[in-house]
């Protein structure tokens, strides 16, 4: 089961991605393979951290990241480098 959450967060966790993440635990305590996508900076624009009053302020990746390193611990992830985004979405 592939899972890929770009609502996920930007300090918090929002109600789409408690579901996911809930979801994946019982799919992977069930014994089912499990794999999560998620960003180290490859999603650009990004659709939460692009500030649409001032398009060209840098992205809030640190803090995403950061909680994506500790939701997905132990977890199978493969993660979206930076990249151009046509590159990114021809990878997905």
């Amino acid at each position: 089961m592939v899972f890929f959450n770009a609502s996920t967060r930007l300090g918090g966790v929002s109600l789409n991605a408690a579901f996911q993440l809930l979801t994946s635990w019982s799919l992977r305590l069930q014994g089912v393979p499990t794999l999560h996508i998620a960003c180290r900076s490859g999603l650009l624009p990004c659709p939460l951290g692009t500030d649409r009053e001032h398009l060209m302020e840098p992205l809030s990746c640190r803090e995403c990241i950061a909680q994506s390193d500790h939701i997905y611990r132990g977890a199978d992830v493969r993660w979206l480098p930076p990249q151009p985004p046509d590159r990114t979405w021809s990878r997905l």
